[in-house]
C-alpha cells in the first residue's frame, strides 16, 4: 500500500503542548515527568475518511492520524491532503444528541462569548483526536470557506495499532482533484467543470485565465496523484 507521508507534521505535536508549560514554574522532578509523557508513543492511530460533501464528482480522502494529534493540526492535514491553500475560516463540529453543539476552532479573542447553553466551544490546538474520537463520536464535520460553504463529513473507519508505517500521518487514498479556492461552492464548481469542458464558452478563456493557466491547457476534474499530492 502507498503512504503519503506527512511527517513534518509530526513534531508540532510536541511542540503545541510544550507552549502550555511554563518550565520556569514546574519543580524539575516534574519537568521529567512531563517530557517522558510527551515522548510516550502515541497508542491508537485513527483511519479517517474525509468526503467533500455535495459535489458533482466524488473527492475524498482517506488519512491516518495519530490519536493524540490536535484538531488543528488536522486541519492542516485536511488542507495538504486536498489541496486547499489555507485561505479562509474553518471549524470542526461534533454533532449531539441534546440541544447543545459542539464546534472546535481554533482560538480568538472573545471566542468564548456565546450561549453555553446552546453551543460549547473548544479550542482546537489543545483538543486531541483521542478527545473527541472515538469517545464522543465517530462521525463529525469540518466547514472550510464559510463564503463557498465546502462541508467535509470526516467518518471514523478503523483504530488502528501504532507501527512504523502508521506513527506519523499520512495519505492512502483517494479520489479527483479538489476545487480551487473561491469557484462558488459545490454549484459554482461544477458549472467551472462545465466550462472547461466546453473549448466554445463564452467564458472558457477567461475561467482558464482565473485559473492561471494558458489556452491548449486542461484543468483535469478527476487527476489524483497520491505520491505527489
Amino acid at each position: 500500500m502507498a503512504y503519503r507521508s506527512l511527517g513534518p507534521f509530526a513534531g508540532l505535536v510536541g511542540m503545541v503542548r510544550m507552549g502550555h508549560f511554563r518550565l520556569e514554574t514546574i519543580p524539575s522532578s516534574k519537568i521529567r515527568c512531563i517530557l517522558s509523557a510527551m515522548t510516550t508513543p502515541q497508542q491508537q492511530v485513527l483511519q479517517l475518511r474525509v468526503t467533500l460533501d455535495d459535489t458533482h464528482v466524488p473527492i475524498w480522502r482517506t488519512v491516518l492520524v495519530p490519536g493524540t494529534y490536535t484538531f488543528a493540526e488536522l486541519h492542516q492535514i485536511i488542507q495538504i491532503t486536498f489541496g486547499w491553500q489555507n485561505y479562509h475560516s474553518h471549524q470542526f463540529l461534533v454533532p449531539t444528541d441534546g440541544g447543545q453543539r459542539i464546534v472546535i476552532v481554533p482560538p480568538e479573542p472573545n471566542e468564548f462569548d456565546t450561549d453555553p447553553l446552546s453551543e460549547m466551544r473548544m479550542n482546537e490546538e489543545v483538543t486531541t483526536l483521542a478527545d473527541v474520537i472515538p469517545k464522543m463520536t465517530s462521525s463529525l464535520t469540518y466547514e472550510y470557506d464559510f463564503g463557498d460553504g465546502w462541508v467535509h463529513t470526516i467518518t471514523l473507519k478503523k483504530v488502528l495499532p501504532v507501527s512504523k508505517e502508521t506513527s506519523s500521518p499520512s495519505c492512502i487514498a483517494g479520489e479527483n482533484a479538489c476545487p480551487p479556492e473561491d469557484c462558488g461552492g459545490a454549484p459554482g464548481y461544477q458549472d467551472l467543470c462545465a466550462i472547461l469542458r466546453d473549448h466554445k464558452h463564452a467564458e472558457h478563456r477567461e475561467k482558464l485565465a482565473w485559473l492561471g493557466l494558458k489556452r491548449g491547457d486542461n484543468f483535469d476534474p478527476h487527476e489524483f496523484d497520491l505520491e505527489g499530492g
